[in-house]
């Protein structure tokens, strides 16, 4: 995948400026950076990176169980 499959990865996108940054640390324990993109005032951009990622990768998993159990539609 590439920064255009996933803008919230890309550090230059508009959507992870400071201006989304909400005056708070980033709510992953120990991780101190300033809370707040575009897509979450809840976490830094490194830990909601990883965060979607990780989302992404359990949706994926899901949808092959299915896929493989139901075939594809």
């Amino acid at each position: 995948m590439s920064f255009t499959d996933r803008p919230y990865a890309d550090p230059c996108d508009k959507r992870n400026a400071a201006v989304y940054h909400t005056g708070k640390e980033c709510i992953t324990e120990g991780c101190g950076h300033p809370a707040g993109t575009w897509w979450s005032p809840y976490w830094c951009f490194k830990c909601n990176t990883e965060r979607i990622d990780k989302i992404t990768a359990q949706v994926e998993a899901i949808k092959a169980k299915m896929e493989a159990k139901h075939g594809t539609t």
